[in-house]
């Protein structure tokens, strides 16, 4: 009798068993649908929203640029955690001309620091050197990310990329001619990636001779699509002055459309689907003659617009209108600037000086206009580069500030907040951030200040990259973006952001975890032993009734 009871209890022990094996499936089946349903909430929560996702986006950000720039407040700022200090992290050695980008990958940042000949990425936080290649030629010093691809274009007129580990994926067969025989380019513009083209403005200064070209190439296998020589506009005219070293083309996408800025201070406007030229209009009043221009993209008004500088002082915004261009209100600021690309961010343009000056100007629309403050005086040496960023824990009330290196090497940070008067810091400690002697013609550097989200500062001058780190006693929680912690991780998982700025996801991931945990404890606690129980007494009772 005992024996039977024996094989009775045993199988109802196994029949408990797999009971409880069955509700592990279903416990895991169930984390599993929540998952999904987290990861394929994206296309239902955000949709079109594409400055909700830019927060969720891999992380880039340099001069002129940054993929968080869109989504920041001010609008063209880069949101960092606090201002930087004049401690610094780590140095490296860095050639000219050169181009400092920053990818966030998971929760690792990583420095790409592009050369004349080579390309290193480093770890952003140690400045360990993870892997450096060579290029198949001279760049110059311009690159940018197209989705998850480093384009690099180069002095031969052609283009590179390179995936996040610096591992080539093609170099376009064919370049952009140019038109001197035995001779290369001598700049381009930051590449512009749209509909699934890069699009990069070529220009060569050379003995009295000005040439630029822009080229559409595909981002799929580097193939040149079309190529558009940028020529003069009718019964413009030029000199040696117009062709002088500095100034850099610009380029700005717009609804199908190419805004180029030559640098020539002339504004092109043409499709970027055939490169097809649709107008073309000289930006500096003083004329060609005695001019030489950079520019920025920035949002005017309800559309995009190009400020443009020229070297005499004029200022202005470029605007396309149809097929045609529309340049409004240009403002002469009656000193010299300097071959710094000018920022935008909100309703204000930021141009730098030959004198060492920041000037700060207002815009409504296409229209700008000087403001009582504009003149910043920041330091003696010709401003190389302006990078604005934004830090606060509301969109409504963050603090601008503005970095500004000058071209001995030095570095400030320009901070303006509720429209008073403009505070200067300096940050690097030394005259320069390099030992060698100081060299005017290669001041200039295309893209090489960057910053993080953390607030740290890269940058490159006299051969010398420095990483100066953020001022801890001033950071806040900036809404960021990017894998900067668990609620923007649980925001990229689950797509939503709560106007708390916490991820929806973290709700997600908290029940999952909850509801893991309660099965684990309800299977190895008394419950189970309980259910295991009754499934004895129950099948006792059913040998009786039978």
């Amino acid at each position: 009798m005992r024996l039977f009871q024996s094989a009775d209890r045993s199988g109802a022990h196994d029949a408990g068993s797999l009971r409880a094996a069955l509700r592990m499936r279903a416990y895991a089946l169930a984390a599993v649908v929540l998952l999904m349903a987290g990861f394929a909430s994206p296309a239902v929560a955000r949709g079109a929203d594409v400055a909700e996702s830019t927060f969720n986006d891999p992380y880039t950000a340099w001069a002129g640029y940054a993929s968080t720039a869109a989504a920041g407040a001010p609008v063209g700022a880069v949101p960092v955690m606090a201002p930087a200090s004049d401690k610094v992290l780590w140095s490296a050695d860095a050639g000219a001309p050169c181009a400092a980008v920053l990818r966030q990958r998971g929760q690792a940042t990583y420095l790409y620091l592009l050369d004349k000949t080579s390309l290193a990425q480093y770890d952003a936080t140690s400045g360990k050197v993870c892997k450096q290649v060579s290029l198949p030629a001279q760049s110059l010093g311009s690159c940018m990310f197209a989705d998850s691809a480093l384009m690099v274009p180069l002095a031969d007129g052609r283009l590179a990329a390179y995936d996040e580990d610096l591992t080539s994926a093609w170099v376009s067969g064919e370049g952009v001619p140019l038109g001197v025989e035995g001779a290369t380019w001598s700049s381009c513009s930051t590449p512009v990636y749209a509909e699934g083209c890069v699009f990069v403005t070529f220009s060569y200064r050379g003995n009295g001779c000005l040439e630029t070209r822009v080229a559409s190439f595909s981002s799929v296998d580097g193939s040149l699509l079309w190529q558009e020589d940028l020529a003069l506009p009718k019964g413009a005219l030029l000199d040696g002055v117009a062709t002088g070293e500095g100034a850099l083309p610009a380029a700005l996408y717009s609804q199908g459309r190419l805004l180029v800025s030559g640098a020539n201070s002339v504004a092109y406007l043409l499709e970027a689907a055939s490169g097809k030229l649709l107008d073309s209009a000289a930006t500096a009043s003083a004329g060609l003659a005695s001019c030489a221009s950079s520019a920025s993209a920035g949002a005017a008004g309800e559309g995009e617009a190009l400020a443009v500088a020229a070297s005499d002082g004029t200022v202005c915004l470029v605007e396309a209108a149809d097929s045609s261009l529309r340049i409004e209100n240009s403002v002469i600021l009656g000193c010299a600037l300097s071959s710094c690309a000018p920022v935008c961010v909100d309703d204000a343009v930021y141009v730098g000086g030959s004198d060492g000056s920041v000037y700060r100007l207002t815009r409504d629309g296409t229209a700008l206009s000087l403001r009582a403050d504009a003149q910043i005086p920041v330091c003696s040496s010709a401003i190389s580069e302006l990078l604005p960023v934004a830090y606060g824990e509301k969109a409504s009330a963050m603090t601008l500030g503005v970095y500004a290196q000058a071209e001995d090497g030095l570095l400030f940070y320009i901070e303006q907040a509720n429209d008073s008067k403009a505070s200067v810091q300096r940050i690097a400690g030394k005259e320069g951030t390099g030992g060698g002697p100081f060299d005017a013609a290669a001041a200039p550097l295309s893209h090489a200040l960057s910053v993080n989200r953390d607030g740290s500062v890269f940058a490159v001058s006299r051969g010398e990259l420095t990483v100066f780190a953020a001022d801890e006693s001033r950071t806040v929680n900036t809404p960021v973006g990017g894998s900067n912690s668990l609620d923007t991780l649980g925001a990229s998982l689950a797509g939503v952001t709560l106007p708390n700025g916490a991820g929806l996801g973290v709700g997600a991931l908290i029940f999952v975890a909850a509801f893991g945990a309660y099965a684990v404890i309800r299977n190895k606690g008394g419950r189970r032993l309980s259910d295991e129980g009754l499934d004895v007494w129950r099948s006792r009772e059913d040998d009786r009734r039978s």
